[in-house]
């Protein structure tokens, strides 16, 4: 900020004086250059001489002499002195004098006159003249009054300027200090205030008045004070100043106490009353303010450029030094920030090559001037190339010189990527729409006009108007061209869907028919989207145009066909399908009016059964005539379909030259026609003829549809009649009887009656002769049985084969000789299809005809058909017989069987019995039959629900079946097995009995049984006896002893020991005899193995031949199973004296028990001389025996095996001689639902 010293005003004034005091070249300084002298004087001779001589002394003069010319000159110029004739005439000199004088006062004039006296020199100069010169004058005298009344008009100018610019400038100063910004406060050498301006009172809130006289104090904070003090008196004491001529950031100090941060530069002058101070004080809390948020604004700059991924930079126009690079410039450059601080230019290097040189001309031109906005490449130091968008500004100075350039610029490598994926994609799209089948258009509403209006201006594509036949300039671009081809029907959709886009924004896709320019509806699609502006009034909307009667026509030919075959799947005849026909064909392909041509046979002409025009009553005249009307082949439309057999049609039938109903079609409207066919095969059974009001062209694709639901309808009667004929089968077969001739002729009969002959015959050749069993309509006298030469019939059953005979014209063959009945009965068309029995032909199924008769290819099925079912029923009448007669043999053996038969049903009746089952039971076979089994059987519950269990079907899979079983009823014992019985064709199971009468091998059996356990008693008779002696003796002792006792506690007690003796003898016995009783076959009970075996040991051990032979026990708890106690007894007991006597009574006896999965298990191991391999196989035969003659029955291990065989059981042995025998029995833990019987051994 600039000082304010104490002579700024005097300097000013100096500044402004100073041309007015440079002096003349070689003169006094005082004096200014060449001063301007104005001579007046009207005689030229004298203003000549003054003019070179004040020229000689370096003025410069202007000769005038005409007061006008005086006047203009004074007015004009500033003039240092005039030379003035006071003898002029005209004006006088005086007056002239004046004159002067009134325009320049202090203009010196100094008077020429020719007068003398000094009085009149002295009244000249009281009248404003400098001087008075009387002529001649001196030169000398002239030169000198001249110059010094230069000098007297210098000074006293100079004297009025300084003390006007004076003046100025203290109201300059003055203005200049209250108009100031800045407060300004002028102090004295105490630091009183002396000058006070308005900013200084806005600033601090004191007024002028309050503050001059004021210490500088009261304008500054307490903390400044002392500090201020002192430098107060540093300066008086030694002249030393700190802080004078120096700017200082302090606080200042407002009236209401309030701080705010000033800007002080202080300034001192001296004079000689004292020191004074002035200070600029400025307030500088908005620049603070500037300043902070100018930092603030310098770190968010700083944060930006360094984490933003472009990069930022700034440098000199010149590109010789970067001021500034962001750290982006690393990640996208690939080089380092420093490296292009130190080398500048490094970054032209980087620049691709084919880009360097035009980037540097832009740099160096467009920078500069703004324009610099370019996209090149750079090549990275790995050698990847990336595209950068760069752009740059040029900052200015305040006189508008570009000092800086800065920029940003930023990776688009992926946008350009992008970008060239975006015009690749654009010429694929320019390509598609020039080579799309689809137009474009493109509308805009005009302004006051609605979007409807005809005149709204559409710009359609050429492919738009190439669609509908037109070209460029025949279709005018406005909405109204396209309105003009709409079809009247789709009108109103059209423009409601447009309506529903452009008011409501749904989407617009409509479909709808325009006419070409050759008159022919074509369909098309229309897809668009309008744009609308912030209001939602329409802006624009555009679209595309899709020809899509290819897939329309399409369409219709699938609804047409799925109307048709939906029409005849709901219908039961042809007849009752027209009308549905006519109808769905007609809304499906656009034909206004379906007629259905019928063919009379009788007349050879077609007649119209059936019509269809929707709700038109304009058609309603056409078809009243159409019903009258009949058509002869070839006549009309419907006559030229009959006579090709294929479809024909009309674009116009009034251009038809055969077409009878066109004045009635002309006065219907209808123009358009078309017919096809319904064929059966090559039969054509009728015509359909539909017609339109439209001149149509034809459409082959529609002909071909046309003829295929011809074909269909064909097909349909054909499988209707097909479907009759197969019902009629069909109740037939369901109401046959057991006599299978009489089926037969009910087959041929129903042949005759659908193939619409004149008789029907079934024959069949047996031996030498033909016999017609079947016969339907045969004439009176006909012979059903004849010799077979000849016959048509007999030849179809020789030839035989899956195809029919058909023999036309009868009369003209040779089996009108040949055959008996063509001749009398008028026979015409034979027609006839061999019947098969399994794998030979063996008759013939023939349909004759008094008439000329062709086959259709179903005729020929159905034949085909009958004849097999006549063939099943001649099968089934040959199996008859070989039944009736298999049954007689069968029965014949069966009954010559030496057991019982019985067959059950699944429902556990009997179904089948012999003659000796009846014997066995005391019924009639027809009494057995139908009798439950277990009503029959005279058996105990349990062993009959087994047995009922038997003959369910799962027990063959149990291996139930393959056992021999018994039961006991009337005092008599029966075996019985049970075996599958196997029905062909027959899904219901049975099970067949054998049951013998085993009585007497049973009584037989047990005597053996028995005879073996009196055996095995006998051998442990002694082991009895000593078992009862040792107790007898003890008892006769205890008896002879109490007989002597008189005391009653020892007679008490000699009596309980005789008692258990008693009990042990009792015991002894009762398990003799149980083991000595026969066998019974009920009361089982759960027993323990354990304890049986346990049994057993002690049993044995009582025998003779135990000797002293070692037992070892290694028994585990086991489960109990159900058997006869006394049955296991035996078992064990059996197989444990057979290791003691195989011992001679020295070893080792093992005896142990385990169990194995769901089995118990027993073993009894010796260690005897063993069994010889070549007689294991035969130990439990009955009767073999391996002991000494005498010593054995050889049936004791046949009832081991009979027993465990009982009970579900198996038995093993493994012996090795001279080692020893080990014996395994295995017993089921739970016995299976199905009870074991006991197996025949």
């Amino acid at each position: 900020m600039p000082r304010i010293c104490s002579n700024q005003a005097e300097l000013a004034i100096q500044e402004r004086s100073k041309p007015l005091m440079e002096s003349r070249q070689g003169g006094d300084a005082l004096l200014p250059t060449s001063p301007m002298i104005l001579i007046i004087d009207d005689d030229r001779d004298i203003g000549d001489t003054l003019t070179d001589l004040l020229t000689q002394e370096g003025y410069r003069v202007t000769a005038v002499g005409h007061g006008a010319e005086v006047i203009q000159q004074v007015k004009e110029e500033r003039y240092g002195a005039a030379l003035l004739n006071i003898q002029l005439a005209n004006p006088d000199g005086l007056s002239l004098l004046k004159a002067i004088k009134e325009l320049d006062p202090k203009l010196p004039i100094i008077v020429l006159t020719g007068h003398s006296t000094v009085e009149h020199k002295i009244g000249v100069l009281l009248r404003d003249a400098f001087a008075c010169l009387a002529k001649p004058y001196d030169t000398k005298e002239l030169t000198a009054v001249l110059r010094r009344a230069v000098e007297v008009n210098h000074f006293s100018n100079r004297a009025e300027y300084v003390e006007r610019q004076l003046s100025e400038a203290k109201e300059q100063f003055r203005a200049v200090v209250e108009s100031a910004s800045d407060a300004i406060v002028l102090a004295d050498h105490r630091g009183l205030i002396m000058s006070w301006n308005r900013a200084a009172q806005l600033l601090f809130g004191h007024t002028e008045e309050d503050a001059l006289g004021q210490p500088l104090t009261l304008i500054m904070p307490a903390r400044y004070r002392e500090a201020h003090q002192k430098g107060l008196d540093r300066l008086r004491a030694t002249g030393e100043a700190r802080i004078i001529g120096k700017t200082m950031e302090l606080h200042g100090l407002r009236q209401d106490g309030s701080e705010f941060p000033l800007e002080l530069s202080l300034g001192t002058w001296k004079t000689p009353s004292g020191i004074f101070y002035s200070g600029i004080i400025r307030d500088i809390t908005e620049r603070k303010r500037a300043e902070e948020a100018l930092r603030e604004s310098q770190e968010r700059f700083r944060q930006l450029a360094e984490n933003i991924q472009e990069v930022f930079w700034m440098s000199d126009p010149e590109k010789n030094r970067i001021m500034y690079i962001s750290p982006g410039y690393e990640g996208i450059w690939g080089r380092t920030c420093e490296s292009l601080y130190a080398s500048p230019r490094s970054w032209l290097e980087a620049i691709h090559p084919d880009d360097r040189e035009r980037i540097l001309q832009a740099a160096l031109t467009k920078q500069v001037t703004g324009t610099y906005d370019e996209e090149y490449r750079i090549v990275r130091p790995n050698g990847s190339i990336r595209w950068i968008w760069d752009r740059a500004f040029p900052i200015r100075d305040a006189s508008g010189h570009v000092y800086r350039i800065t920029g940003i610029a930023e990776d688009i490598t992926e946008r350009k990527k992008v970008e060239q994926q975006l015009r690749a994609s654009e010429e694929r799209l320019e390509l598609a729409v020039q080579g799309s089948s689809d137009g474009l258009w493109d509308g805009r509403p005009l302004p006051g006009e609605p979007w409807s209006s005809l005149h709204t201006p559409v710009w359609y594509s050429p492919r738009c108007k190439a669609m509908l036949g037109f070209e460029e300039q025949e279709f005018e671009n406005v909405l109204g061209s396209l309105i003009a081809l709409l079809h009247p029907d789709d009108t109103e959709r059209v423009f409601s869907a447009l309506s529903a886009h452009i008011e409501r924004q749904e989407p617009y896709d409509v479909e709808y028919r325009l006419r070409t320019k050759h008159g022919e509806y074509r369909w098309f699609r229309s897809r668009g989207q309008a744009i609308w502006d912030e209001a939602g009034n329409l802006l624009r909307m555009a679209g595309s145009l899709q020809c899509i009667t290819d897939r329309k026509r399409a369409e219709q030919r699938l609804r047409a066909q799925y109307a048709t075959m939906r029409a005849l799947e709901e219908s039961a005849t042809l007849w009752e399908a027209a009308p549905k026909i006519l109808r769905a064909l007609c809304e499906c392909l656009g034909w206004d009016f379906g007629a259905l041509w019928d063919m009379d046979r009788e007349a050879n002409a077609l007649r119209c059964i059936d019509c269809w025009y929707g709700a038109s009553a304009e058609f309603a005249e056409f078809a009243s005539v159409s019903r009258d009307f009949t058509f002869s082949p070839g006549d009309g439309l419907p006559g030229r379909v009959w006579t090709s057999g294929k479809p024909a049609w009309i674009t116009n039938v009034h251009e038809d030259n055969n077409f009878p109903r066109e004045a009635i079609a002309l006065k219907a409207g209808l123009r358009g026609a078309t017919g096809f066919p319904i064929l059966l095969g090559d039969q054509i059974l009728g015509v359909i003829e539909f017609l339109s009001r439209e001149v149509r062209p034809p459409d082959d694709e529609q002909i071909e549809m046309m003829a295929a639901i011809g074909g269909q309808i064909g097909q349909f009667v054909k499988r209707k009649r097909h479907a009759e004929r197969l019902a009629k089968i069909n109740e037939c077969l369901l109401t046959f009887g057991k006599d299978p001739n009489e089926n037969i002729n009910r087959l041929t009969a129903l042949c005759g009656e659908l193939l619409g002959g004149t008789c029907a015959l079934y024959s069949y050749q047996d031996g030498e002769l033909l016999h017609s069993i079947g016969q339907w309509h045969t004439p009176p006298g006909f012979n059903p049985v004849d010799k077979p030469n000849g016959h048509i019939c007999c030849d179809v059953i020789k030839q035989g084969g899956n195809y029919p005979l058909l023999v036309r014209h009868l009369q003209d063959t040779s089996y009108a000789l040949t055959d008996p009945n063509v001749i009398p009965y008028n026979l015409h068309t034979y027609f006839g299809q061999a019947v098969r029995r399994e794998d030979r032909y063996v008759g013939a199924l023939c349909v004759v005809y008094q008439r000329d008769f062709i086959p259709s290819e179903g005729d020929k099925k159905f034949i085909g058909i009958l004849a097999s079912a006549i063939g099943v029923e001649e099968g089934r009448k040959k199996a008859d017989q070989a039944l009736r007669q298999a049954y007689d043999e069968t029965e014949k053996i069966l009954a010559s069987l030496p057991g019982a038969i019985l067959i059950a049903n699944e429902d556990e009746r009997i179904v089948y019995s012999n003659a000796l089952a009846c014997q066995y039971f005391g019924e009639g076979r027809d009494m057995l039959v139908g009798l439950s089994v277990s009503e029959l059987l005279p058996m105990a519950e349990a062993r009959r629900s087994r047995l009922m269990q038997g003959l369910k079907p799962h027990a063959a899979e149990s291996g139930y079946w393959q056992q021999d079983r018994e039961f006991q009823g009337q005092k008599r014992v029966y075996r019985y097995r049970l075996f599958p019985v196997a029905i062909r064709g027959s899904e219901r199971p049975q099970t067949g009995l054998v049951i013998w009468d085993v009585t007497e091998e049973k009584q037989l059996q047990d005597q053996l049984v028995q005879a073996e356990r009196l055996a095995s008693l006998g051998t442990l008779i002694s082991g009895m006896a000593h078992e009862v002696n040792n107790p007898a003796q003890a008892i006769l002792g205890m008896a002879e002893i109490i007989l002597e006792e008189t005391a009653p506690e020892k007679i008490k007690e000699f009596a309980l020991d005789i008692v258990c003796y008693s009990q042990h003898i009792a015991t002894v016995v009762r398990d003799f005899v149980s083991y000595a009783r026969p066998t019974v076959h009920d009361g089982e009970s759960e027993i323990d193995l354990n304890d049986r075996l346990r049994e057993a040991m002690r049993m044995v051990r009582r025998g003779p031949d135990f000797g002293r032979v070692e037992v070892v026990t290694e028994s585990q708890p086991l489960p109990l199973i159900r058997a006869h106690r006394a049955e296991i007894d035996q078992v064990f007991i059996n197989l444990i004296s057979n290791a003691v006597q195989a011992m001679k009574g020295q070893g080792k006896l093992t005896l142990a028990t385990r169990l194995e999965g769901g089995s118990v298990v027993a073993s009894i191991s010796d260690s005897g001389c063993g069994i010889p391999k070549a007689q294991l196989q035969r130990i439990f035969d009955p009767f073999f025996t391996t002991k000494e003659p005498g010593k054995g029955t050889g049936l004791g291990l046949s009832i081991v095996y009979t027993i465990v065989a009982k009970y579900g059981g198996q038995i093993g042995v493994e012996s090795e001689e001279g080692i020893g025998t080990t014996f395994t029995i295995t017993f089921p833990v739970h016995n299976s639902q199905i009870k074991q019987e006991v197996p025949n051994v």
